[in-house]
């Protein structure tokens, strides 16, 4: 049976001094600490996905439009791209050949590009270079690319602070051995065992072998410590003053849908009902929601499940945040139903 708790009620009021209150903990093996070193590359972007390019100002500007996605790895993979590429690098476009079969059209975008900015998937830049554009066409649809236009940059610069460090996780996100177990999200601070400091979670990602990655702020010396037990605590920054405090010792999860004025902003997996509670922000008008027995996403659902009124709300609640997301510039996972397949990429924990 699913229950769903909204988590405003613990909540006096709010006040400007922000503390970190520790919501979760837990043991894990496989951890290791890599500091980010500072270097210029050569850097392919590894987008599998065809953009629609817009040429204006004689040819000499243009949008290069990666927004519509259905695919939330491949935008992932897009913003963490082009948001490291410093304004002004040249950037590569290549396999841009391009035939409209409608219009009979043909034009090659491949070339030299200036990056200007990114802002909601669009890319900003200006052409330095260009194969061939045809007469009077300035709108080249995704759908006419005859192979996946590829983007590189050599002069890519300092891809990182100094001030970044790299915590690996061989056990991947599947498992309870996992940050993905811990109902982490970017925002979120996290310390160790035997490391001094709290430090601020600024990235997770699974890399192309499956293994979990946080970056966070904040030099934390290199080490392996894979055959260790380390103590994981989770923080979430609060500027709220509140009645109870968050029950270290909860086994139920659920998904943690926040949202401002009725509008969904984000969706954590794996959270527990105090964690979700302490999610909320009186400052910012932040309400959340956790819906225990559900995960935000849904990749593979048992049609044969009845839909409840909060499956149907959910569904609406999923619909309005893909809506806005890119307005709001923020990742909005929605929690779905349950699956009961055993192959989700998702894994949500505590199902029965």
């Amino acid at each position: 049976m699913r229950n769903s708790f909204q988590n405003t009620t613990n909540y006096k009021k709010s006040t400007n001094a922000e503390k970190l209150v520790l919501v979760r903990t837990s043991i894990l093996y496989g951890l290791s600490f890599e500091n980010v070193k500072q270097e210029k590359i050569s850097y392919n972007s590894g987008i599998t996905s065809i953009p629609t390019i817009i040429f204006f100002n004689n040819n000499t500007e243009c949008f290069i439009d990666y927004s519509n996605q259905s695919n939330k790895d491949l935008e992932l993979k897009t913003k963490q791209y082009f948001t490291k590429i410093p304004a002004n690098t040249t950037i590569f476009i290549l396999n841009g050949q391009y035939y409209d079969t409608i219009k009979e059209e043909r034009a090659d975008i491949s070339g030299e590009y200036i990056f200007k900015d990114f802002f909601n998937g669009i890319v900003r830049a200006t052409v330095t270079s260009v194969g061939s554009l045809a007469d009077n066409y300035s709108r080249y649809d995704k759908k006419y690319f005859e192979e996946i236009p590829l983007i590189s940059s050599n002069a890519l610069t300092e891809t990182e602070g100094q001030n970044i460090t790299v915590i690996r996780n061989l056990f991947g996100s599947t498992t309870k051995n996992s940050f993905n177990y811990l109902g982490i999200k970017v925002g979120d601070f996290i310390s160790f065992s035997g490391i001094k400091d709290k430090y601020k979670i600024i990235e997770y990602s699974i890399d192309p072998n499956g293994i979990e990655t946080l970056k966070v702020e904040g030099k934390i010396e290199q080490q392996n410590l894979i055959d260790s037990k380390i103590l994981v605590n989770v923080y979430i920054p609060c500027t709220d003053s509140y009645t109870s405090d968050p029950n270290l010792n909860e086994n139920a999860f659920g998904s943690c849908v926040e949202t401002v004025n009725g509008v969904v902003i984000s969706c954590t997996d794996n959270n527990t009902i105090s964690q979700c509670r302490f999610r909320s922000n009186t400052s910012k008008n932040i309400q959340s929601t956790i819906t225990l027995n559900t995960f935000c996403t849904t990749p593979d659902t048992d049609p044969a499940i009845e839909y409840t009124t909060t499956d149907k709300l959910v569904q609406i609640t999923n619909y309005l945040a893909s809506s806005i997301a890119s307005s709001l510039n923020t990742t909005s996972n929605i929690a779905g139903p349950i699956n009961t397949g055993s192959n989700s990429k998702s894994a949500f924990y505590g199902r029965t």
